[in-house]
């Protein structure tokens, strides 16, 4: 039976939880959606949990990159769990210990869609992107303050005017209070002062408002169009991120403002690396540069063209079946026989055009997938493990998406409502059609027959009859 252990983290449309925290929340009744990925158009849509199940078992601790290289960036899981590959580009579900006996590759996410109707929020998601990182928001019973802090220094003029401006125009008429200090600390053994300009709204109403959007800050920008998504990168990386060496670097010194950077770069299609250091994280933005930049007022750089992509796919996964047909210019034989990961770009402008037929590979380029290197630690313990069952019309759909300890999206398989039953020593009769339940009344109806919460009922495991 196919788990993940309790401290995984899962995407809800209430903000990340942990696989224990989200089981804890169903059992108490509550109506909560995951991300789950629709394997006939190929893309990510949110679906109800309709069964969660928990029991104990022996999970082993996979590491999840590109490189092969990650020391941090794991995941644990039961080895029997069932992950999303590709294979002859087509997808299909492969145990876990299976993919890793054969040194494959498994598929991760690298968009995730909005919940319901977008909102177009532009002034204030840049508004809450600086305050989040240069500020403060102090709210209480009977008043409150936002407080915007920088250096007062030219090269951070415009990024001051803008907040200063869209502050004003959200809730007039804006800071009404300035003050200039010095503020000081130890950097690497060293003492260091500087002085910095406060812009201060000492109002309860514009508090609230951005408190509240803060407590949900992940909810929020699920809910936010792409132009206010960018916006809200924007004002991060005005406040905390720079532009070096072709990539723009966020340093978060808050795990929720982490979540939500990586939430924010998932729904601009955007798989952010990160790394945690001191407490500090650092996630590095390699993709939609010159758009991102685009939007920011402090930060700005010259983007260069990349020689490696990001989004990359195996070639021994992808191509072996038709080597013949796609060994452009040899080397994709030699990609093959090494095992290695090819970028999409190259597959686009190189393979494509002589590739026949051409729908299979266009499909496996055009989905919201890509594929990362898995590799064991060696560690494996006992521990309670939970599944999440979603709602699906087909095996392949049966899926839901979760995140590594450095937020990487990975998809993976669902058991079936029975085989968690299975599992927990239980018996249980699924798929149950005609059954209607009155959760309020404590009872259901099958056909006609009422049975209340207290009396009791056979059921016949092998045969399905109640």
């Amino acid at each position: 039976m196919t788990c993940i252990a309790g401290e995984t983290l899962i995407l809800t449309n209430r903000g990340f939880f942990s696989a224990e925290k989200l089981f804890d929340l169903l059992k108490k009744g509550e109506k909560i959606l995951i991300l789950s990925y629709d394997s006939n158009f190929l893309s990510p849509k949110w679906k109800k949990i309709i069964a969660t199940g928990k029991r104990k078992a022996e999970a082993i601790e996979v590491l999840i990159s590109q490189s092969g290289r990650t020391k941090y960036n794991s995941l644990k899981i039961t080895p029997d769990h069932k992950m999303y590959t590709f294979y002859d580009r087509q997808l299909i579900k492969k145990p876990l210990e299976e993919i890793l006996n054969d040194k494959e590759f498994l598929c991760v996410l690298d968009k995730i869609p909005s919940i319901e109707k977008s909102e177009k929020q532009e002034k204030l998601a840049y508004l809450m992107g600086a305050i989040l990182t240069d500020g403060y928001i102090n709210l209480k019973k009977t008043k409150g303050n936002v407080t915007f802090t920088q250096k007062n220094v030219s090269e951070k003029e415009e990024f001051i005017q803008t907040v200063s401006s869209y502050f004003s125009e959200l809730f007039p008429p804006g800071f009404t209070f300035k003050r200039s200090r010095v503020t000081g600390g130890i950097l690497r053994g060293r003492k260091i002062e500087g002085e910095v300009l406060d812009l201060i709204c000492f109002r309860k109403g514009p508090a609230a408002e951005l408190k509240q959007i803060k407590d949900n800050l992940v909810s929020w920008i699920l809910g936010l169009d792409e132009i206010s998504t960018f916006n809200f990168l924007a004002g991060v990386i005005d406040g905390d991120g720079t532009f070096f060496n072709n990539r723009v670097m966020i340093f978060a010194s808050k795990e929720e403002l982490a979540q939500a950077i990586v939430v924010s770069c998932l729904k601009l299609g955007i798989v952010p690396q990160g790394t945690v250091n001191r407490g500090i994280y650092n996630l590095q933005i390699l993709e939609r540069l010159e758009e991102i930049l685009s939007y920011t007022k402090r930060v700005k750089g010259n983007v260069k063209e990349r020689f490696y992509g990001t989004k990359l796919f195996a070639a021994k996964q992808i191509f072996s079946d038709i080597l013949d047909k796609t060994n452009y210019q040899g080397r994709i034989r030699e990609c093959v026989r090494r095992n290695l990961l090819i970028d999409s770009e190259k597959i686009i402008r190189d393979i494509l055009p002589v590739c026949n037929p051409k729908e299979e590979l266009k499909k496996v380029l055009e989905s919201n997938l890509r594929m990362y290197r898995v590799k064991k630690t060696g560690k494996s313990t006992q521990t309670y493990v939970y599944n999440f069952e979603v709602e699906a019309s087909s095996e392949m759909d049966k899926n839901y998406v979760v995140f590594t300890r450095r937020y990487t999206p990975v998809l993976v398989s669902n058991s079936h409502a029975a085989v968690v039953a299975r599992g927990m020593g239980k018996c249980a009769v699924v798929g149950c059609e005609a059954i209607r339940v009155d959760e309020h009344g404590k009872k259901f109806t099958v056909n006609g027959v009422i049975v209340s919460e207290g009396e009791l009922i056979s059921l016949n495991g092998n045969t399905g009859e109640v």
